[in-house]
This record gives C-alpha cells, sequence and structure tokens, in this order.
C-alpha cells in the first residue's frame, strides 16, 4: 500500500484524541483524505480536531464505522468492538505505526527514538531546520512549544518524526537518519528481556543504510552522539549530532568549497573525519 492509495478510501481512526494518533489525523486531513475518529473520552486534542473538521466520536461503536474502508488504530487500543466489527466486515485493520510508515515512505525522514528526550529533540531539531530553510513537516509526540501543536506541516520533502520504541514502531521505518537517544531497562512486556531489546535496537542502527555511521556514548559527560559519513557526490560529506538528551542539542555539517566530487576529496574527507571524531570524542557541555 501507498499513502497516495489513502486518497480513495474513508479512514477511520480508533483512539484519535491520543497525542500521536491526533497529529497523524491531521496530516490526513490537510492531505484531503476523508478521514474520522473515535476515543473514550473528550479532551484537549478533541477540540484542535474539530477545528480542523476531523468528526470525532466518544464513545467505541460498531456504527462508528458503519462507512469506513480502512482502520488505523492506537498501540493503547485492546479488544475494541469496532476492531471487531471490522474484521467481521474484512476491512482492512492497521496499527498506528502502518501509517506511520506511509506517510515517511518516499520521503527524507529523519526519526527520533530512545527512552527519553524524543519529544524535546524533535522539536529542537525541526526549529532548527526550519529556521534552515529546509521547512520539514514536523510529527511529534507532544505539544511543541515553537509550533504550539504536536504538528507542523509542510509541503516539503522532509519529515522530521518521533517514533515510540515501546511498541516497537521505531523498527519499521526506514529513515533516512536515525536518533536513537537512549535506552533504559523498560518495556520488557513488550521485549521479553532487556538483552532483547538492546539487540533489537543495536541491528536496526547497523542496516539503517549504506551510509557509515558512527555510534558515541560518554555518560560520564553526557554527550551521547551520531556521525553519519556519505559517500559519493554528496553536498555534504558529513553530518553529526550531539545530544545530553535533556536540555543540550547541537548540529553539524561540513561542507567543501568545491564541486562535490568524492574521489577527488576523498584524502581530505579522511583527514576531516579523524578531527571530527576527536571532536565528538572530546566534547563538553558547558
Amino acid at each position: 500500500m501507498k499513502f497516495s492509495e489513502l486518497a480513495s478510501n474513508k479512514v477511520h481512526i480508533i483512539g484519535i484524541n491520543g497525542i500521536g494518533m491526533s497529529a497523524l489525523a491531521i496530516y490526513l486531513k490537510k492531505n484531503n483524505i476523508n478521514v474520522t475518529g473515535s476515543d473514550i473520552a473528550h479532551n484537549a486534542n478533541t477540540v484542535i480536531l474539530e477545528k480542523y473538521k476531523i468528526p470525532v466520536f466518544i464513545g467505541h461503536k460498531s456504527s462508528n464505522i458503519k462507512d469506513r474502508d480502512i482502520i488505523f488504530y492506537s498501540s493503547a487500543i485492546k479488544n475494541n468492538p469496532e476492531i471487531k466489527e471490522a474484521k467481521k466486515n474484512k476491512i482492512p485493520c492497521y496499527n498506528r505505526s502502518k501509517l506511520l510508515q506511509l506517510i515517511c515512505k518516499d520521503k527524507f525522514t529523519i526519526v527520533v527514538s530512545g527512552s527519553h528526550g524524543k519529544t524535546s529533540t524533535t522539536s529542537i531539531l525541526g526549529h532548527l531546520l526550519v529556521r534552515a530553510g529546509l521547512n520539514p513537516t514536523i510529527i511529534s509526540g507532544g505539544i511543541m512549544q515553537n509550533f504550539g501543536q504536536n504538528i507542523y506541516l509542510t509541503d516539503s520533502n522532509y519529515v522530521v518524526v518521533e517514533a515510540d520504541e515501546s511498541d516497537g514502531t521505531v523498527f519499521k521505518l526506514s529513515p533516512k537518519y536515525l536518533l536513537f537517544l537512549n535506552v533504559d531497562r523498560e518495556h520488557i512486556d513488550f521485549y521479553k528481556s532487556y538483552s532483547n531489546f538492546k539487540s533489537k535496537i543495536k541491528n536496526f542502527i547497523l542496516r539503517q543504510s549504506k551510509k557509515d555511521v558512527k555510534i558515541f556514548i560518554n555518560n560520564d559527560k553526557k554527550v551521547y552522539g551520531t556521525l553519519f559519513s556519505v559517500v559519493g557526490d554528496a553536498a555534504s560529506q558529513f553530518q553529526f549530532f550531539l545530544t545530553d538528551s535533556a536540555n543540550h542539542f547541537l548540529v553539524g555539517s561540513v561542507y567543501f568549497y568545491a564541486r562535490p566530487n568524492y574521489d577527488s576529496l576523498f584524502p581530505a574527507i579522511k583527514f576531516l573525519e579523524k578531527d571530527l571524531v576527536h571532536l565528538i570524542e572530546t566534547f563538553e557541555w558547558n
């Protein structure tokens, strides 16, 4: 399935008032997709959804999906009468992660995940990229102070997404860049063990792309970072991100004042890589 195929379908979102699901509903609506939703109670997100003229049913009932073609539901949804009705009528049902996957596919996607600091980092990174002129769509798991809600919508091909690690959503995405901020001993009910959780994250990071990726972890100085080396005739050969996963975030890129030619620049690229690694390994927050 492609995102464009949703345009010919009537979509229903179960758990629409959740902070993550409401952002996706707004994204669908702004892309001219017929979307409704339901939840167990009215909250602040309901008011925002109604401003976008998205119908929200309070209470889960089979009648809520009577004219719907496809269902997306939150991971928090269990034993739901709307899902039962949909399956009885052979209406396709998908987890939230599937919708996020469709949105991000074929986009220049930067995914932010980790046990703590996802929303803050997503907001900061999105703000920096907007100021840099890239103007990405930003989909967050919380209200972003700079933008006043949990989604910032643009027509740009760039997308910054906060992805949940607790239910495996992040592992279903194929980002251009991944920021996995930190890992705590949690979500054992889903991953069965802490070692399984860590192994899943490690394997996901390693298979991300053909780019050379170096991960830096300095617990003593609280400096956590990623250095990306891009092979080929790219505008920037290196990009890096550094964070303390709480209050600070630093992004940097290296550009050569020359026409991109990887073969010609290779000696300089390898020389600078050593300097960048040293910079990151010795970095401290003031």
